[in-house]
């Protein structure tokens, strides 16, 4: 099926493709400034094993994201391919959505432990 998206309809997806890359660029930024804080804090033992991997968690949620923000800006520089692309783009982002519960899962459970230690 070829579609092509209206002007106002591919700059609604270039805007949100931008909004995801500032978030991904931010979440690896604070995933980086989480893991270097955990190695400069005087923590040790479990509680840096555990603030090292909630900073390793939010750079790799961070550097996932980026894919699928790609493939929707994708879709408004194609032509003729609009929902081939589009749909493609919504495949990838629902895969990396459930890795990164997971991951967000595995940092609460690890954050709340971190707490009675």
């Amino acid at each position: 099926m070829s579609y092509e998206f209206s002007e106002e309809e591919e700059k609604i997806v270039f805007h949100v493709s931008i909004l995801g890359v500032i978030i991904s660029v931010l979440l690896i930024v604070i995933g980086i400034i989480a893991y270097l804080d955990a190695l400069v804090d005087e923590v040790s033992g479990m509680k840096l094993v555990i603030s090292l991997i909630q900073g390793f968690t939010l750079l790799i949620i961070g550097i996932i994201f980026v894919s699928p923000v790609l493939a929707f800006r994708r879709v408004a520089q194609t032509e003729g391919r609009d929902i081939e692309e589009m749909i493609g783009g919504l495949g990838i982002f629902g895969q990396y959505l459930q890795v990164t519960i997971i991951l967000i899962g595995i940092s609460l459970v690890l954050g709340i432990v971190g707490v009675f230690l």
